[in-house]
């Protein structure tokens, strides 16, 4: 059945080809009608579950991570916050350790989303909802500050391709027969020049995100010391355009099931490609941050100690955890990256993964 907010938007798809792009920016953020600002749910009872509203350890060890940096009057800015659950335990965790930030910074789009997070904050002590405070990327320039990104890279609007005999071709979203379909189209000059140097064979489909150099660069321009944690789950370049992976990695999602049929219900599922880590760090760099480290989820949360006292915790704690450590589950899958700008970190990850960006 063809939900209320598909229906809306099919009317707008039906009336010309769109870029990819301009497609998943309508069906996740339309302002009525898209996919996070009208319906999103997170948690075991919703579409999909992120390791902040798994488990408050996840948080603890972000929050030992923060403490072993030597930054004082340090603002926190956390990029796309969910359901607030991250920054609701990150500043009762902070405030036991004494080190509280100047201010908390939410950076969201959706009304639909801030009223939720604001419902959670609004259970915090006085003192600590007082430190929040929801902004717009434009609204912060140069503060001293960590940027937290989890689970926000892979939900930006990709552009997908398709390599034919001919060349690479944009693959716009086209309304026939009733329904959506991909069809080839003119690319884009930026496109053309990301999948030269690539090599892939004919037929090969994937995407790219060329978001990532526009929030790289407002983040150059929001931050004049600190740092930029990532947390995603995604590929180095090499292997995210392997050989075999030849449909790329957008995929649909609806009460916790992965679906390929991204074009179907539009507004209704969630739509996510895996990070690209090699061209988002291009995309870092090139705004003058500083590479510090790549590695692994589960490696960056044992660095931290977050399986320390294990097995004095209760067996569901105990479990989650190690759904958060299991390389076949969000162990290996998610990764760390971490930037800086005038700061030199003191972590080092014990297994770095740098090599293959």
């Amino acid at each position: 059945m063809q939900s209320q907010s598909s229906n809306k938007l099919l009317e707008i798809f039906a009336r010309t080809p769109m870029p990819f792009d301009d497609y998943m920016m309508q069906a996740l953020y339309h302002p009525e009608w898209g996919y996070y600002t009208s319906r999103v749910d997170f948690g075991v009872a919703g579409d999909f579950v992120t390791a902040p509203t798994l488990t408050p350890s996840f948080t603890q060890a972000l929050g030992y991570f923060m403490l072993s940096e030597p930054l004082d009057d340090v603002a926190v800015i956390e990029l796309g916050p969910g359901n607030g659950q991250l920054a609701y335990d990150l500043l009762l965790f902070l405030e036991q350790e004494k080190k509280l930030p100047t201010q908390y910074y939410l950076v969201e789009t959706s009304d639909y989303l801030k009223k939720k997070q604001a419902q959670r904050l609004q259970t915090l002590p006085a003192h600590l909802f007082d430190l929040v405070k929801w902004v717009e990327f434009e609204d912060l320039k140069a503060i001293k500050a960590i940027v937290l990104a989890n689970e926000f890279f892979d939900a930006l609007p990709v552009v997908r391709f398709q390599v034919f005999d001919t060349g690479v071709q944009e693959l716009y979203v086209a309304y026939e027969s009733d329904r959506l379909i991909e069809v080839p189209h003119p690319p884009r000059a930026e496109l053309v020049e990301f999948v030269a140097p690539l090599n892939l064979p004919i037929g090969y489909t994937s995407e790219v995100c060329f978001a990532y150099k526009n929030i790289a660069q407002k983040l150059q321009q929001m931050l004049s010391a600190g740092i930029v944690l990532i947390i995603d789950y995604g590929y180095p370049e090499q292997e995210y355009y392997q050989p075999t992976r030849t449909q790329g990695t957008l995929q649909a999602y609806y009460q916790h099931q992965a679906s390929s049929s991204y074009l179907e219900q539009p507004g209704f599922m969630d739509l996510t490609a895996h990070v690209n880590f090699s061209y988002l760090s291009h995309c870092l760099l090139a705004a003058d941050f500083t590479f510090d480290f790549f590695t692994f989820q589960n490696v960056f949360l044992l660095d931290q100690g977050i399986n320390e006292n294990l097995e004095q915790k209760p067996a569901g704690e105990q479990q989650k955890i190690k759904r958060l450590l299991d390389p076949r589950l969000m162990g290996e899958g998610f990764k760390v990256l971490a930037f800086s700008k005038h700061h030199e970190l003191r972590y080092a990850p014990t297994y770095d993964l740098a090599r293959f960006l």
